[in-house]
């Protein structure tokens, strides 16, 4: 949903003397100015899109109370509406049935969106509003003649948890408070609740069948549960872990069948698995933790049976003995998975999970799984995932730590990554010789660094299955302290001592290293977590679920990242903190990526048969200019080398070395960033880019993406 007139006005912008935050601008006229933000995502972001125009007189706001933005069919929380409108503010007002394709956000959620109406102004221009909580960021709309500040969703940061009373079982009182920044003139709304759902507290294990219920844990309910009907919220007190009856092998919380499911609570697995959404639809899992501590080797989160157009955020997997960390099983379709932390799981993160899985079109955003006896990532029989800024580290199994190549997978994309010290191989097309291994054609793989591979054979880069074909490899491919840095056969997109094939045009740099790249591993103490003293855990059990930001984890004790000890989960003290932020003296993956252009984009194939089917995806569209193979960009060039020009193919142009922000309510919120829309720049390798607050990233430059924003963090680096 990209061109609608809505603009962000996001909360705590204030100005003193020189420049402490920015009106940036109007989405459709004016060109992004420079200037400060405030901190970004868990903390205060200002940020007001819109034109610096009637700003009006001397007066406070006048405010009407707080609505629902969608009253027929978005009153309470666990409320969808169809996204039939222009944009996510302009819809027309009708449920969801969640039956829709295309992906989690063909729905609206109604319980995020709520809006203020300010009678005495008429346009966005520095009319800027918060929420008493923090809790949302807000967007400013003047489309019907009046300015309205509409919440566009949670921020980074904030949950379901975080607006809930758990001692009175209720919503927690919200204001408004909105700012004239032009005047300094101010003016809250009475606080009240905002939503109805009835609330059920520490329900008994078994069944959840009250419909539109908001169903809280304020202690451990010591047994399983399955959800049996829609429209029910599972929301555990945070800092509760939540286990099982002490029965081995049960299912710690079920959803089969169902629609809109929402689900927010740390577990404990012990030998059970923990959630899963079996053919589930329109559902989400945010800020999901879970920890488990001795034998057992079964699953932490399982989206299975056709489980589809889900959103999946703020996850945190970390055990001694998890069979698969996330697993996106068979039939999953249009789910995104934002901000993953996965650590010691036997597998870390799948996209399908068997033969023929056909689990398409997922987008996976921001993640870093590590520690894993067998492999980091799979993608099995699943064709056209896109898995943007993460990292890898330290697989032990026979498979490459991250594997394109189990079934025949084709038209993934991966960019922005680095595999670090797997004991085989770092990333690999195939795995030749294995009883799951195929052909995996016409995928595309960018900005990658493979570093620290020594065991045998230590390949980096490893693609040597001739029966695969078309793969395209672009942008930076950075190497070093692997037994060899890559192998490849002809026809592949690479080839043995990384040289080019085909269409590929990456830029090889040998002789890298990243043992002094991050600032783990920890030797200061970690104030969220109570189990280690300067980031040294010396005995078991320990917390592996709280730590100061998202990109710390507890691993094996090491001096860097480069030694063979660290392989697999730490399941015998001493335990380290590691720290997968960047040093701001490393030159590894820092500052490595320039600026885009709007015209350093990907085309990329979804997997969709026909034209009804590809237009149900936000952002796709149906015979664009693009060809059946990767990398080539002219018509000419795509035939020549056997491929078809615009012919069925279903596809979405965004652009590299960035991602869209999420739940602004700006654009289609698929995490890609399209034409319309603002999006955070990614100038690092790897999942870390940057801390503090957001800041101009400088003119965005035309092409074919247009009038995107680009923001960036003020500080890179520690």
């Amino acid at each position: 949903m990209t061109g609608g007139r809505s603009h962000l006005a996001d909360s705590g912008l204030r100005f003193s003397g020189g420049c402490r935050a920015v009106v940036l601008c109007l989405l459709l006229a004016v060109p992004f100015l420079a200037g400060c933000v405030d901190r970004f995502p868990e903390e205060d972001l200002s940020l007001s899109l819109a034109a610096l125009v009637g700003l009006g007189a001397n007066d406070p706001p006048e405010l009407s109370s707080v609505q629902a933005l969608y009253p027929a069919s978005g009153v309470n929380w666990n409320d969808y509406v169809l996204a039939d409108g222009p944009n996510f503010f302009s819809a027309s007002d009708v449920p969801c049935t969640g039956t829709e394709l295309g992906g989690y956000r063909r729905c609206i959620h109604g319980g995020e969106k709520r809006f203020v109406q300010v009678s005495n102004r008429t346009t966005c221009g520095a009319v800027i509003a918060s929420d008493n909580l923090n809790a949302f960021i807000w967007s400013c709309d003047d489309s019907t003649g009046t300015v309205r500040m509409i919440t566009g969703g949670l921020r980074d940061g904030k949950h379901l948890s975080d607006l809930i009373d758990f001692g009175s079982a209720g919503f927690r009182p919200m204001s408004v408070t909105v700012t004239f920044s032009d005047t300094g003139q101010s003016a809250s709304t009475a606080a009240s609740v905002w939503w109805f759902n009835p609330f059920v507290s520490d329900p008994a294990p078994g069944n959840l069948n009250v419909g539109g219920a908001i169903y809280v844990f304020t202690a451990n309910p010591a047994g399983p549960f399955t959800i049996t009907t829609d429209r029910v919220a599972f929301v555990g007190r945070p800092g509760i872990l939540l286990g099982g009856s002490g029965a081995a092998g049960e299912q710690l919380l079920r959803a089969i069948n169902r629609t809109f499911i929402w689900l927010e609570g740390d577990w404990e697995l012990a030998d059970d698995n923990g959630p899963s959404f079996n053919n589930t639809h329109f559902s989400v899992m945010r800020n999901v933790r879970i920890t488990q501590t001795g034998g057992g080797l079964l699953n932490a989160i399982v989206m299975n049976g056709g489980a589809s157009n889900n959103f999946l955020s703020h996850i945190r997997i970390s055990g001694e003995q998890i069979l698969r960390g996330l697993e996106n099983g068979a039939g999953n379709r249009y789910n995104t998975y934002y901000r993953i932390n996965i650590t010691g799981s036997n597998y870390g993160f799948y996209f399908g999970d068997a033969a023929n899985a056909q689990c398409h079109n997922n987008v996976l955003l921001n993640y870093m799984i590590l520690a894993n006896p067998s492999s980091a990532m799979v993608a099995w029989d699943s064709d056209s995932n896109v898995s943007l800024n993460g990292g890898t580290l330290w697989s032990n199994g026979t498979y490459p730590g991250v594997s394109w190549g189990f079934g025949t997978p084709r038209y993934t994309l991966l960019s922005n990554a680095y595999a670090i010290n797997h004991r085989v191989r770092g990333f690999g097309f195939s795995t030749t010789g294995g009883g799951n291994s195929g052909p995996s054609d016409r995928n595309q793989v960018a900005d990658l660094a493979l570093l620290h591979h020594q065991g045998a054979p230590g390949v980096g880069f490893a693609n040597m299955d001739p029966s695969s074909a078309d793969n395209y490899i672009t942008g930076l491919l950075i190497a070093g302290n692997n037994v060899q840095d890559c192998e490849g056969v002809a026809g592949n997109g690479i080839l043995t001592g990384c040289n080019l094939d085909l269409a590929s045009d990456f830029i090889y740099i040998p002789g890298q290293s990243a043992a002094t790249s991050f600032v783990g591993p920890l030797t200061v103490d970690d104030a969220s977590n109570p189990s280690d003293a300067n980031g040294l855990v010396g005995a078991l059990p320990a917390d592996r679920l709280n730590f100061d930001h998202w990109l710390r984890t507890l691993g094996r004790d090491a001096a860097d990242v480069s030694a063979s000890t660290l392989y697999g989960g730490c399941v015998v003290a001493p335990c380290r903190i590691w720290d997968f932020s960047l040093r701001s003296t490393d030159g590894v993956f820092r500052n490595r990526l320039s600026l885009p252009t709007g015209n350093d984009v990907f085309y990329h194939i979804w997997t969709e048969p026909t034209q009804t089917d590809c237009q149900n995806i936000p952002g796709a569209v149906w015979e664009d200019q693009v060809c059946s193979l990767p990398g080539y960009t002219t018509s000419a060039a795509c035939t020549g080398a056997g491929g078809t020009w615009s012919t069925g193919l279903c596809s979405t142009t965004f652009l590299r070395r960035a991602y869209e922000r999420i739940n602004d309510g700006i654009g289609n919120e698929n995490g890609l960033c399209e034409s319309n829309e603002i999006c955070i720049y990614t100038p690092n390798i790897g999942p870390y880019q940057g801390h503090g607050r957001l800041v101009s990233a400088g003119t965005f430059v035309d092409g074919v993406i247009t009038n995107v924003t680009l923001l960036q963090y003020d500080t890179n680096g520690y």
